[in-house]
């Protein structure tokens, strides 16, 4: 379900073992000796660093000619959003954010983990900020609902939807009947939301919509055994539209469509899915309208690039099919800050009120075998490129 480490043993698991979760999983289970993934680590740092990158064509600066990307500049102060205090219910990790500007500020929705390690026992938290960089916590707003067993194990990589016509606040968390399927799957996307003038950083403003049944399991062919899950949702020519991930095969990650007529639901998958491409990684969507109609596509690579986000640009009705994206090359972060050297991903965006545009992603130490991360922001600016 997660987007995979860009280690060197990450890259090496993509190569080799295709999938790090079965990797980790037998390391758990006593199949695999740590010395075994000592040698391993080292082995994959000398060879196998660069061998799935011929998958796309990479740039290495921002704002290279050609690319939408432009003028990127992170906040100073990255990460923005660091782990919370030994028994705090976001000890463990903080990722996997999804923003949005509403009521003055900007608002982020994120999976915090009590622990690094299996179980992780994911929830969801929530912050907010008046410019983007400096963040303050809210608190533990989303956990477990114990009445749907499919979702009594954890709620992670929420997405959200603020119709701002009626003050209403639609969330989209992901979730598993265990904590261990955070990684494994069956993974479900379910929906809540929090009425007009409630309060966000309150957990009683939620309430599950359909009685906590998930909106969005697995069941078409591409759709893989970890399920459905990191659902963004966008409003597109007076239709919803749920992007969502799903690994194909348990190989490929690759991105879905559901629509539906309201924020609401009841949403309906397109018989055209997946709409990204067959040879690339493309997971956790995030979604960008720019004013000439054009729709940007962001996704996580899962292992690609070392450093970069796959990216796509649609237009109009076109873009319910895989034809109707046109895959961009890959935007590789400057950063080279030691909180998100190993890896990035897990983006979210959303335009500021000056017209440039908001993005925060998820950073990992490099070297690290856990899934303890932290959040960075970044302002930026998009431009149309045309077909």
């Amino acid at each position: 379900m997660k987007d995979r480490g860009n280690s060197p043993l990450d890259h090496a698991l993509v190569c080799v073992a295709g999938d790090r979760r079965k990797f980790l999983g037998m390391l758990r289970a006593g199949a695999v000796a740590a010395p075994l993934l000592a040698l391993f680590y080292l082995f994959a740092s000398a060879f196998f660093i660069g061998c799935v990158t011929t998958q796309s064509v990479k740039i290495t600066a921002a704002g290279s000619a050609g690319h939408l990307i432009s003028g990127f500049t992170e906040c100073p102060n990255n990460p923005v959003l660091e782990t919370g205090n030994p028994g705090d219910f976001d000890a463990g990790s903080v990722r996997d954010g999804k923003i949005w500007y509403a009521r003055g500020s900007y608002w982020q929705l994120y999976t915090g983990a009590a622990s690094a390690t299996s179980p992780y026992s994911p929830t969801i938290g929530i912050a907010y900020s008046s410019d983007g960089c400096l963040w303050r916590k809210g608190g533990q707003i989303i956990v477990p609902n114990p009445k749907m067993t499919r979702c009594a194990g954890g709620v992670f990589s929420p997405g959200a939807y603020y119709d701002a016509p009626v003050d209403v606040l639609y969330v989209y968390p992901s979730c598993a009947a265990t904590p261990e399927d955070w990684y494994s799957g069956p993974i479900y996307i379910a929906q809540m939301h929090a009425g007009a003038g409630k309060s966000w950083t309150s957990p009683s403003s939620y309430a599950w919509d359909y009685g906590g049944i998930p909106v969005l399991s697995a069941g078409q062919d591409w759709e893989g055994t970890q399920g459905v899950y990191a659902g963004d949702v966008s409003l597109v020519n007076g239709t919803y539209y749920m992007f969502y991930s799903s690994n194909t095969g348990g190989v490929l990650y690759q991105v879905g469509i559901a629509t539906a007529r309201s924020p609401s639901g009841p949403w309906t998958k397109s018989a055209s899915n997946p709409i990204t491409s067959s040879t690339t990684n493309f997971e956790e969507p995030a979604i960008a309208q720019l004013g000439n109609g054009d729709i940007v596509l962001f996704g996580d690579d899962v292992g690609i690039a070392l450093h970069g986000i796959n990216v796509a640009v649609g237009n109009g009705d076109a873009i319910t099919t895989a034809a109707g994206w046109h895959q961009q090359p890959i935007f590789e972060f400057p950063d080279t800050e030691l909180w998100s050297l190993a890896e990035i991903g897990s983006q979210s965006i959303v335009e500021a009120p000056d017209g440039r545009w908001l993005m925060c992603y998820d950073g990992m130490v490099s070297g690290s075998v856990t899934d303890a991360r932290t959040i960075g922001c970044a302002r930026l600016s998009l431009d149309s490129i045309g077909f």
